[in-house]
């Protein structure tokens, strides 16, 4: 031999480079898939906590001032660090918040107060969600107990 390197020749079979292939791209996939199906839990899972403080802070409006609000800046003015185990610094991480959950500031306290929990429209998430669960019962009641015109089922 004069010195040359000798590389064996690839015999694999057409069928068996498309096994190959098929062998690599199903788990790079599936691992494509669970990662998203992780980042859209954990999207899910924030709005949840952000749907649930921003369904407290209402209450808590509501019960100080009788009303329902009218805009994110009145409730800014309400203290809310507190609310949801200290999540949120607030009114600091209002525009995080308001990413996740929308309020329909012009909502009818007296149609909403008798709402079924699961089709309540006037604080809605945004996004990824886990729906409103039973949070929204509680401020339901404080719109009721708070509001005198909310106190009686509307026709």
């Amino acid at each position: 031999m004069s010195g040359e390197l000798v590389t064996p020749k690839s015999r694999m079979l057409p069928w068996q480079r498309v096994a190959l292939g098929v062998l690599i791209a199903v788990p790079v996939t599936a691992v494509g898939f669970g990662a998203c199906a992780v980042k859209t839990a954990v999207q899910a899972e924030n709005t949840l906590h952000a749907n649930r403080f921003v369904c407290e802070l209402v209450q808590r409006f509501v019960t100080q001032h009788h009303r329902w609000p009218d805009s994110w800046d009145e409730l800014e003015l309400v203290p809310g660090s507190d609310l949801c185990n200290g999540e949120y610094q607030w009114p600091e991480d209002a525009a995080a918040i308001r990413q996740r959950v929308a309020i329909d500031f012009q909502a009818d306290p007296r149609k909403i107060a008798y709402e079924d929990p699961e089709e309540f429209s006037a604080i809605r998430p945004l996004g990824p969600n886990y729906g409103n669960p039973v949070f929204v019962s509680t401020l339901q009641q404080a719109i009721r107990e708070s509001m005198p015109a909310a106190r009686q089922r509307p026709d």
